[in-house]
This record gives structure tokens, C-alpha cells and sequence, in this order.
């Protein structure tokens, strides 16, 4: 129940991060307001997961598979 939750919880940050921060900036933009820091940082995060989402895909499964291991391991 809690990896559902947890799940839950970064898939609803990743749509914020993709799809609702970019309208905010643009907010920020047309009111001539400067744009947070954490926003800006969030902005960075963004871009770069709508920039490589292929690559933080394979690397997710590598993860993935060498946690696997080590535990089978017993690391």
C-alpha cells in the first residue's frame, strides 16, 4: 500500500513539474515579476526531464536491477 501511495505521489510531482509550472513562469513572465529561485531550480528539473526522457527511463531500470542484485547478494 505504501509504494502505491508513494507511486501516487511522484507520478502527480512529475505532471506539476512538466505541465503546470511552465503556465506559472509564463505567469511570472508577462507580470514582470521575477521568478522564484526553487522555481527556476524546478524549471531546470523539468526541462531536463522533458529533454531526456528515455535516458532517466533506462536509468531508473538500471537502478532498478542493480538494487535487485545486491540484495540478492545480500549487500
Amino acid at each position: 500500500y505504501p509504494v502505491i501511495i508513494i507511486g501516487f505521489m511522484i507520478v502527480t510531482a512529475l505532471l506539476l513539474v512538466i505541465f503546470v509550472l511552465p503556465q506559472l513562469t509564463a505567469m511570472f513572465n508577462e507580470l514582470g515579476a521575477p521568478v522564484p529561485r526553487m522555481t527556476v531550480y524546478l524549471q531546470i528539473v523539468g526541462g531536463f526531464i522533458v529533454a531526456y526522457p528515455y535516458q532517466l527511463i533506462a536509468a531508473l531500470l538500471v537502478l532498478i536491477v542493480v538494487f535487485m542484485l545486491l540484495m540478492r547478494i545480500g549487500i
